[in-house]
């Protein structure tokens, strides 16, 4: 995954971390302030640069308009030779801790998000270390991963193990329940946030396994050897952690993009290196959204392509959500949010930039939660308390 903390960043294959326009506002729930600076740091020249807006666009209910920059900047990518030349000397270097040959698994069996949960329960079962990578730029993985989590904690996970640096900001949320977009990288996004709580609420402990400052450090001055040196790092932090003072112990490991390949034959990721450190092969799992291949892995659940209606994605639309419904007035652009009553500073569980006509349309489970509404010149200008208890509509909220 591009690597993200304390308002840092590194770029796929584990560059050495840099400040990035826009994470910290986001991790402070500056949402506005976050957008903002991500919009304007976005560069042609550097397809990378063209991450944060999309994740911070995806954050904020732009599904469609994070869809459309992702495309932008996969054709960025495909025409930038400096980057591909930067990103084969790291795999030069990763290749000296290549796996060693020996057959890959065989093709992955792939399945709907539907038939998934079956398959992981077996797989936690039969496998201490169960690992399931999302992509970052798709939400649908972690809300599928939250609504999985309670089925998975009764099959027998007893930690989840996340792919975040600081574990304090973890242990503070598991002592009070609250998930702040600062909890860690990208808590500021809510299905993010919703993964977190559904943990909190199975009391299942949440350890951090990514590297640490000292590594960042080291990393820095190594950037070629960076991206192994991570690798190696998260399996080894997997198993002082978790593995070997727990012996009991069955883990569900969250992590980002290729970190759960198995054998792929040029880079040793850090599922191989958890087959050593454990001298067991965990089971991995990737999810994909529409087309696209991930080999090295057991499974692939594959989430259709999301159809949106007023940017709302179709994937949260579920039996289970409930719809806020209304207009802000006077008409102008207005970030409309729904935060747990009980989490004050908590990120939201849902929120969504309205277009210029204020409107807006909020999915959430039943609760109670505050509705706050902002706009770019004048900051919080509506809160009040909700219970949302059936489907809420035509509500008439003040903007000014």
């Amino acid at each position: 995954m591009p690597r993200t903390s304390k308002g840092r960043h590194t770029a796929p294959g584990g560059h050495a971390p840099a400040p990035v326009p826009g994470w910290q506002a986001a991790c402070e729930g500056r949402y506005l302030d976050a957008l903002r600076e991500t919009r304007a740091a976005a560069d042609d020249t550097n397809p990378i640069s063209f991450d944060p807006l999309v994740y911070v666009l995806t954050a904020v209910g732009r599904a469609e308009e994070a869809s459309a920059v992702r495309k932008r900047r996969f054709e960025l990518e495909q025409a930038d030779a400096r980057q591909s030349k930067q990103f084969q000397r790291m795999l030069d270097s990763a290749k000296e801790k290549r796996v060693a040959p020996t057959p890959p698994p065989a093709g992955p069996q792939e399945v709907s998000p539907s038939e998934a949960l079956e398959r992981l329960t077996v797989a936690v079962q039969s496998n201490r270390v169960v690992i399931v990578a999302e992509e970052h730029q798709s939400p649908e993985h972690r809300a599928f991963g939250a609504a999985m989590l309670p089925a998975l904690h009764a099959a027998g996970i007893t930690h989840l193990a996340l792919e975040a640096s600081r574990q304090q900001p973890l242990d503070e949320a598991m002592r009070t329940g609250v998930v702040t977009p600062g909890t860690e990288a990208f808590a500021f996004e809510p299905q993010r946030a919703g993964l977190l709580r559904a943990a909190i609420a199975l009391r299942l402990p949440i350890v951090a396994f990514d590297v640490a400052e000292e590594d960042e450090h080291w990393m820095l001055e190594h950037p070629d050897q960076s991206m192994a040196h991570r690798e190696e790092v998260m399996a080894r932090n997997i198993r002082q952690r978790i593995v070997e003072p727990c012996a009991e112990s069955k883990v569900l490991v969250w992590v980002g993009m290729g970190h759960a390949q198995k054998r792929v034959g040029l880079v040793k990721m850090m599922a191989d290196w958890l087959c050593e450190e454990m001298e067991q092969e965990p089971y991995s799992a990737y999810q994909v959204t529409g087309l696209g291949l991930r080999p090295g892995v057991d499974l692939v659940i594959r989430h259709p392509d999301a159809t949106s209606f007023r940017e709302h994605p179709s994937w949260l639309r579920t039996s289970k959500h409930l719809s806020v419904s209304g207009v802000v007035r006077p008409t102008e652009e207005y970030l409309v949010q729904l935060v747990p009553a009980t989490e004050r500073g908590g990120t939201p569980a849902d929120q969504l930039l309205t277009q210029g006509d204020g409107e807006f349309k909020l999915l959430v489970l039943p609760g109670n939660y505050d509705l706050r509404v902002w706009n770019e010149s004048a900051g919080l200008v509506h809160e009040r308390p909700l219970a949302v208890t059936t489907d809420v509509q035509r509500l008439r909220v003040s903007g000014q």
